[in-house]
């Protein structure tokens, strides 16, 4: 077992997922091609941390390399109960649940019977830090990396001013005016927006347009123009970005713990999506819709990317009210701010906003639920991962820090600690 310190690279982005993970965290949000990791920016995770027990299906593997061996299926559903009253899958036998014992051993099982795990084996403790998650850290991915398309970035100063012209570029794809982009010309849209809200257009000086496009981190316009928090990327305009300014998406982390039916060891897991687009492996989150609460689109983006598409119109509604729900009741703020994504420009910038929750059977039984995934909208896979150092490593993005930070925070909520390989126990 790995004792030193262990470094988290991030990346960010947000798009579809791919396979087999790698041993470098990244993370890219919805593009591009595969590539060698690349490290961004790096947080040392001085130790690890102790968990919680829960019974998984067996289709969940300890590492994202190989698919699960056990035969998919679509999670099954009826309409019939309060929300869903799960159908027996014909040629399936399942040994039968038992709530109240597994919420004993879940619950109530004596500290002492978990494993003593000192600090330097933690996965991470109290004194982890994560840089690029602190507001005003330099962007890295956003300063080297670029998706397809986009002109090169150039020798990217570490601040505005001098001699340093970024190049102009707006992806064809946002000039054709999908109904998610915004009018292309800073001016026009501007303008759309101060008419949505009832102010003035006919002069809009920097201190209204700083309020007309708000920012997680404190936006800056001059000259009329906006300005990335992160700093230069050596590219203006909109790229791949619907919206000029901050791009919102909302990141769903959730956490169960499951008993290793070989070592009888608790695991800490979570439901993570291999995107289409570069098949990494990622939060299964998505962009804000305009108007929609963060709470919606959590619930939203988890039905989407790993529930699969078998689900009828009336059955994604109430799943992804009581997602929406579970994340207003008991949901915990893990970060919120810029990403750094590859797609980024100067004038326009991924956002997002990190929550997080557990789950146990209880919770999925409401559901009427079987805890079964299954990869849909652009997501190419999806499973219960073991919680690891080696699989945070193939994390897209800045995911592996969001998920280093939820860590953290689950394991002061809960009085436990999670070691390197997932292994929940009491801190030593």
């Amino acid at each position: 077992m790995q004792t030193g310190p262990i470094s988290f690279h991030s990346r960010i982005s947000r798009s579809p997922k791919t396979k087999e993970p790698p041993t470098t965290l990244e993370v890219s949000r919805k593009s591009a091609e595969p590539k060698s990791p690349v490290i961004s920016e790096s947080v040392t995770l001085s130790s690890p941390v102790p968990v919680k027990t829960e019974s998984a299906a067996p289709e969940i593997s300890e590492k994202p390399v190989a698919k699960p061996s056990v035969q998919k299926s679509a999670p099954q559903f009826d309409l019939t109960g309060p929300l869903f009253a799960e159908v027996p899958v014909t040629g399936q036998a399942e040994a039968p649940y038992d709530n109240a014992i597994d919420s004993f051993l879940t619950k109530f099982m004596p500290q002492n019977s978990m494993p003593k795990i000192a600090k330097a084996d933690m996965l991470v403790t109290d004194e982890t830090r994560f840089p690029s998650l602190e507001h005003g850290t330099r962007h890295s991915v956003s300063r080297t990396e670029r998706p397809d398309g986009y002109p090169d970035r150039g020798q990217v100063p570490d601040s505005w001013g001098g001699e340093y012209r970024p190049t102009p570029y707006t992806s064809p794809v946002v000039e054709k005016q999908p109904a998610w982009a915004e009018p292309t010309d800073f001016k026009e849209a501007a303008k759309a927006r101060a008419e949505k809200v009832g102010v003035n257009t006919d002069t809009l000086s920097d201190k209204k347009l700083e309020e007309l496009f708000p920012s997680y981190e404190s936006v800056q316009v001059v000259d009329g123009q906006l300005r990335n928090p992160r700093g230069p990327t050596g590219i203006t305009g909109q790229g791949l970005l619907g919206k000029h300014g901050e791009n919102t998406a909302a990141d769903p982390i959730v956490f169960r713990r499951h008993t290793d039916p070989d070592s009888g060891e608790t695991k800490l897991q979570m439901i993570a999506i291999q995107r289409q687009d570069n098949g990494k492996w990622a939060i299964p989150g998505g962009m804000t819709d305009y108007g929609e609460s963060v709470s919606a689109t959590l619930g939203r983006e988890l039905r989407e990317e790993a529930l699969g598409d078998s689900l009828t119109k009336e059955q994604a509604d109430k799943f992804d009210q009581s997602f929406k729900s579970l994340f207003e009741e008991r949901g915990t703020l893990v970060y919120k701010g810029a990403v750094d994504d590859f797609r980024n420009t100067d004038t326009s910038w991924m956002a997002t906003k990190v929550q997080m929750m557990e789950i146990d059977k209880t919770d999925a039984n409401k559901l009427g639920w079987d805890m079964k995934l299954e990869g849909g909208d652009d997501a190419k896979e999806a499973l219960w991962m073991d919680v690891t150092a080696d699989n945070l490593a193939t994390f897209n993005a800045n995911h592996g820090d969001f998920i280093g930070k939820a860590v953290q925070i689950w394991q002061k909520q809960n009085g436990v600690a999670v070691r390197r390989d997932g292994v929940v126990g009491t801190s030593d």
